[in-house]
């Protein structure tokens, strides 16, 4: 039973996750295009963006992605930045 509500827990969090950095990708556009106007930003959110919805559009799903060791280090990055001493903000 515990390994099947990980197993779960794990799914629910890589799909969150992924929605949230399609969502980023597409803020920072705006951002990049309206609000600072560097063109480079506006470029590299596109691209995440393209990347993010042709991935799992040509492996059927997203799932796929989160067994790739890419994945893995976006999800390991991504968590010593959150989960950092320095910028807790408590």
């Amino acid at each position: 039973m515990l390994m099947k509500s990980r197993s779960l827990f794990i799914k629910e969090y890589n799909h969150r996750l992924f929605n949230w950095l399609v969502a980023f990708s597409l803020v920072m556009v705006v951002v990049g295009r309206f609000v600072i106007k560097f063109i480079l930003v506006e470029i590299a959110a596109w691209i995440m963006f393209i990347f993010l919805e042709t991935y799992t559009r040509m492996f059927w799903s997203a799932e796929s992605l989160y067994y790739n060791p890419a994945w893995h280090l976006i999800v390991a990055t991504w968590e010593a930045i959150v989960y950092s001493p320095f910028l807790d903000l408590d």
